[in-house]
């Protein structure tokens, strides 16, 4: 059995880089009804992309302090320290490669465990407390299709948080999807965030970059990011001429405009 606990993934930040190269990373994680904490992704899953998604994932808490319960309760909850703290009751145990782990009911979903840590021998149905762990990202659900992603992105570039929404543009900007076009054109002009704005100019660039320079997509985008040019806000009209540089010292094999 796998355990799932779900909700959703808030930020991402480096625990281990070299040269450059992000090898491991924090994630922070929230439940809902629960303060957010940091989980440790041992496998470089988690990455901006993910950040501001709702996820089921499954963790895995040991070299943790395992103590009876003081309330037969299923809850997780944080310490002073702002620690999680998983109490519920233990549903299987031995499972998993070596039969290492356990599966505690958390409420909210299921988390896993490692029994050996626990002070007493346990079986299932022994109600029990974790604290003071490390807390292993083994997994969450990704995208199953390149569409889904797509369509992920685009919801979050229309109706997402600030924060997802510059990320939603970045996201197109990198994979330089020409279909999400007209919603980068929409955020360009009509979000209410210069930062979002600013991000939207520079995918609309990007996008450019791609385009020979009589495409009708090319002289398009060239066209809503000349638009730009006339907005009252300094760094939205700065991207967006930043943006038609780039587009006018490319081709489509090659280009000279800024580092990426």
């Amino acid at each position: 059995m796998r355990a799932s606990l779900p909700g959703r993934i808030v930020a991402s930040h480096p625990s281990a880089v070299y040269r450059g190269t992000v090898y491991t990373q924090d994630a922070v994680f929230e439940v809902e009804g629960v303060p957010k904490f940091n989980v440790y992704d041992p496998s470089k899953l988690v990455s901006w992309e993910v950040v501001g998604t709702e996820q089921t994932c499954e963790l895995f808490v040991f070299c943790a302090v395992i103590t009876e319960s003081p309330k037969q309760e299923r809850r997780v909850i944080v310490d002073d320290e702002n620690r999680p703290v998983f109490r519920g009751e233990v549903t299987e145990l031995n499972v998993g490669e070596g039969g290492r782990k356990g599966v505690l009911d958390v409420g909210a979903g299921t988390v896993l465990f490692a029994p050996s840590e626990a002070d007493e021998q346990l079986n299932v149905g022994s109600w029990i407390q974790i604290t003071r762990g490390a807390i292993h990202l083994l997994d969450f659900e990704g995208w199953d299709s390149s569409k889904e992603r797509y369509d992920r992105f685009v919801t979050r570039l229309r109706d997402g948080t600030e924060e997802e929404r510059r990320a939603a543009a970045r996201y197109f900007g990198k994979n330089t999807a020409t279909s999400s076009r007209d919603d980068l054109v929409s955020a360009l002009h009509y979000d209410d965030s210069t930062a979002v704005r600013c991000e939207a100019a520079t995918a609309l660039g990007r996008i450019g970059m791609t385009t020979y320079p009589d495409d009708a997509e090319r002289q398009h985008i060239e066209c809503e990011l000349n638009r730009a040019l006339k907005a009252e806000d300094d760094a939205v009209e700065e991207a967006a001429h930043l943006a038609l540089d780039d587009i006018r010292l490319t081709d489509k094999s090659h280009y000279h405009g800024r580092d990426w």
